[in-house]
Parts: structure tokens; sequence; C-alpha cells
């Protein structure tokens, strides 16, 4: 087995742009009908950190390495075991992985977040009008504290075709809602400890898979079965956990915590996959990227500013080289049939005032480049616009990213940052856009 690839040179660029974490995984799914509305969200990867009040959406970052299970969590030593044979990475080796995300893509709706007041609102793209809505369908709500569209500050949301379900974290409660927003359950979970954070969702097959930090600071990955409705402790049950990264062909991926057969107070922590209980576990070979979503088999990230292309069945990778793109890539929005898109932050904008700078990260450029490679073109730039880290939802002639507005407004002399969330574009003939506007939602 080869040794998970170190990548301290994406960890630090990473880091350096990170402001405030969260990330969204969801599965795709299929359907024929608007009652089993079909996913195109990508598969994305794991260990994100919880959503905070300015819910700024940057990409994130896991380091592998074995560690010494303390009350603090602060003391971290490396460890070699032979009776396993599993080559264990030293504190200078991790493998990261992560992805944010804010767009759930459906058959006849495209579901996000916008901001309203402190939080985020739930609504939805309507693909046959081209309107923007609240996600409730009450008409006698009010949309206050107890819409649908209001769940809280949440992190985390999944749509699960199998009982056609959303699902979404919520801290310390999961709460799941119909399509239709209507039915509406809160902190559902039996006989789980109400103390316990639930950190992420991910929905597969009939099954809800839940990240959760118990109190002893012990990280447990528990199961929902949306069939008989009943909740297991997964970790408790196999002595593995792992932030999910992605199902492929009824196997989980992601990097898997169990302990050390030598040593029951160190973990040994490996890539690896196993089925949907927990079991068979087995060590495959790591991809050597910051990859952030999936495509059938191959998984699509970047790494030193190239695009990288791994194939989960055969283990090789696929470079498409920043010097074929004519330009780093510094972060990978997503991709459609024929291009990539992606932000440059080598030449970020700056905004200074008599006691602050405010820095536009993406300089408000938005990148399209030809999947081979070829034929580079800046499709937006606006210096007043900073585009977020996050995955970007494209249907027809339209594109939906995160953003917000960046600069002076009125009289002010201090640069700040307004509208943060959801921006809508329309590409013209010769695939530039004009502009991105906010999206207003109707009440």
């Amino acid at each position: 087995m080869k040794r998970i690839i170190a990548l301290l040179l994406v960890f630090s660029t990473v880091c350096l742009t990170a402001c405030n974490k969260e990330s969204i995984d969801t599965t795709a799914a299929t359907g024929k009908t608007e009652q089993t509305e079909s996913t195109n969200i990508t598969t994305q990867t794991t260990e994100a950190n919880q959503q905070t009040n300015t819910n700024q959406t940057e990409d994130t970052n896991q380091t592998v390495e074995t560690t010494r299970q303390t009350n603090t969590n602060q003391t971290t030593e490396t460890s070699e075991t032979t009776a396993s044979k599993i080559e264990i990475p030293s504190k200078e080796e991790f493998v990261q992985i992560g992805k944010v995300g804010k767009f759930i893509n459906m058959q006849s709706r495209i579901l996000f977040q916008q901001r309203y007041g402190n939080s985020d609102r739930l609504a939805y793209y309507s693909k046959a009008d081209g309107e923007a809505y609240i996600f409730c369908f009450d008409p006698l709500c009010e949309h206050k504290s107890d819409c649908s569209s209001l769940p809280g500050m949440f992190s985390q949301l999944s749509y699960c075709e199998n009982n056609n379900r959303f699902y979404l974290t919520d801290r310390f409660q999961l709460s799941s809602f119909s399509f239709d927003g209507i039915d509406y359950e809160k902190s559902f979970l039996e006989g789980i400890d109400r103390s316990i954070r639930l950190e992420d969702t991910k929905a597969y097959k009939q099954y809800i898979y839940i990240s959760a930090l118990l109190q002893t600071e012990e990280k447990h990955q528990l199961r929902y079965d949306t069939n008989t409705q009943k909740t297991i402790d997964l970790t408790e049950k196999t002595g593995l956990y792992s932030k999910i990264s992605y199902f492929y062909d009824g196997y989980i991926y992601g990097i898997w915590q169990y302990p050390d057969p030598q040593n029951p107070d160190l973990f040994i922590y490996q890539y690896g996959r196993t089925d949907l209980n927990f079991e068979n576990f087995e060590v495959v070979e790591a991809p050597s990227f910051n990859y952030l979503f999936a495509e059938g088999d191959e998984l699509i990230g970047f790494l030193e500013g190239s695009i990288i292309i791994y194939n989960v069945e055969t283990e090789k990778q696929t470079v498409i080289s920043k010097d074929m793109i004519g330009r780093e890539v510094s972060y990978l929005l997503g991709a459609d049939e024929k291009y990539f898109y992606f932000v440059d932050h080598s030449e970020p904008a700056f905004f200074k005032g008599k006691n602050k700078t405010v820095l536009n990260r993406s300089g408000g450029r938005l990148y399209r480049v030809n999947r081979d490679g070829s034929q580079l073109v800046c499709i937006y730039e606006n210096e007043n616009f900073d585009i977020l880290q996050s995955d970007i939802c494209i249907y027809e002639d339209m594109i939906l990213l995160r953003g917000q507005m960046i600069g002076f407004q009125g009289p002010s002399e201090e640069p700040y940052t307004w509208n943060q969330g959801a921006y809508i574009g329309y590409f013209q003939e010769d695939g530039t856009m004009d502009s991105l506007e906010w999206v207003e939602v109707i009440a």
C-alpha cells in the first residue's frame, strides 16, 4: 500500500484563505417525477467546520495524523504498528479533503440558502418561471421562526430520495421536512442524547449518516434509517469513524479513525472504504490532491494551481496543469459538460480606508476553461464583487454562485462588505456575463 501523499503546500494555502468554515454534503439522486426530485449535487468531502454567523463559505481542511486522545485533545504523537501492517502517517504527512456547497440541483428546482437577517433562509429557484421563492408552501404562514424556510442556524443539508425529504443539522438536533415544506419535524432521533452535537448529514439510499461529537469529545457516526425510523451508533458498533467523503457503488469512502491495536490510547487514520454497515473496511489508495466533487467514478479537484482528475476504479490521476490552463486555479468552483469554472487568488483587489483594508480575494474575476485545459476565458470581472469559495450551479444559460459586494457604499470612507449570498447571472452568446445580481426571493 502506498503512503498517503503529503500536501503541505495546499494546506497552507487553504488555511490562509479560510475565514469561516462550513460545508454541505449531499448525494446525487434521480427521480422521474416532481415528487421524487433528483439531485445533481456533487458528492462532497468532509471534515468541514460548523457554520458561523457571518456565514462566509470557505473550503475545509482535514489533517491526518496519529493522535493521543486526552481530555483536552492537546497532545499528538505518531505511532507505527507492525501487527496490522498499516502504514501510519507521520506528523508531517496528511491527506486533506474539503468542499463547501450551497446549491441542490433538482429536476424542477434549485434549492439554496439566502441571507435573511443574521441567518440564512432556505429558498429555491424555479426552473419553470425563472423566479426565486421562499421555501414555504403554506399560504397562511408569516415566514417567521416556525417557517420551514427558517429552520435555524444549520451547517448541513441533505436530500434523501428514498422518502423525498430534506434533512439538516442544527447543532444539537436533526430536522426533517418534506419537499413541499409543510411537514416539518425536529429532534426526532429517539434515544439520542440531546447534548450530542450533530455536525453534518449525508443521505444515501434509505440512510441518513450523521457525524456527531459526544460530551466526551469522542467522534461518532450515527445512522438513521428512513424506512424503520431507527437510529444506531455505527462507531459504537464497529469502532470505525469517518466524516464521510462520498458514496460510490455501494461503498463509503473517507478518512477513517479506529483504535490502534497496539495501543488503545492511540488512533490510526487511514483513507479507505467500507460497506454501508461500516463492515469489511479496507485501505485504498488516497487521492493526492484536494478533491472537491465527484462525477461517477472520477473525483475532481485541484493541486498547486492545476486541475486534477482522479479515477476511483483505476487509481489513476490526470493532470490539467496550470501551464496548460494559462492561469493558476486557486479554487475550483465546479464544472459542466464542456468547461471547468474557477477563481484565481493571485491578483486580489484591495479596498483601503482610513482605519482598515478590505480584501476582495477573487478580484471579482470568474474564469472558464475547456475540460482539456484549452481556451481560457475570463467570463466575468467586477472588482467590487467577491466570488466566495463555494460550489456553483449552472442551468441552461443561467449560473448561480455565492458572493458578496465589497468596497465603499454611500459617503462612507471605510470599505466593507454587504449582501453576501446567492447571485444569479446569465450567459451571453460568447459565454461571458455582463452582471451578477443578488437573488431576490419572492415571499
